[in-house]
């Protein structure tokens, strides 16, 4: 819920007031097109065999992509990886990921996110080709 208040835009807003797009909008709309995407490609070549946990796995991941952004999105993260550059520097994707370990942990009163490995895989971009579907059709 918290994203419903971060400004996908940075600081925009206050020159722009037109720019209002949140970090929740824009999730959303990820996931959104995501999904439809993964539909329409399932739908037009069937050849492919894509199962509808592998169009859910990839709106999740379309959902989730930015929550390893620090504060200010992209701009932030030039001065995090400054900051942390003697600890091996940050990328949003792989805190993205940390960020869902934590959540995933599971203590007695949460039950955790129990997400997919491919739906976790999918916050670090360099394995995105070790998804099922993507294994299977590039070469």
């Amino acid at each position: 819920q918290r994203m419903r208040y971060l400004y996908q835009l940075g600081a925009c807003y206050q020159t722009f007031p037109s720019a209002t797009h949140h970090r929740f909008d824009h999730s959303i709309g990820t996931f959104y097109l995501a999904r439809s995407q993964m539909t329409i490609l399932r739908d037009a070549q069937p050849e492919l065999a894509i199962t509808e946990t592998e169009v859910r796995n990839v709106a999740v991941a379309g959902l989730c992509h930015d929550l390893g952004h620090g504060p200010f999105g992209h701009k932030g993260e030039f001065v995090l990886q400054d900051l942390m550059a003697e600890h091996g520097g940050f990328e949003h994707n792989e805190h993205g990921l940390r960020v869902v370990d934590v959540l995933e942990h599971r203590y007695p009163r949460w039950r955790g996110l129990n997400l997919t490995y491919e739906v976790r895989e999918a916050f670090d971009t360099s394995v995105l080709c070790t998804l099922p579907l993507l294994r299977r059709h590039m070469r």
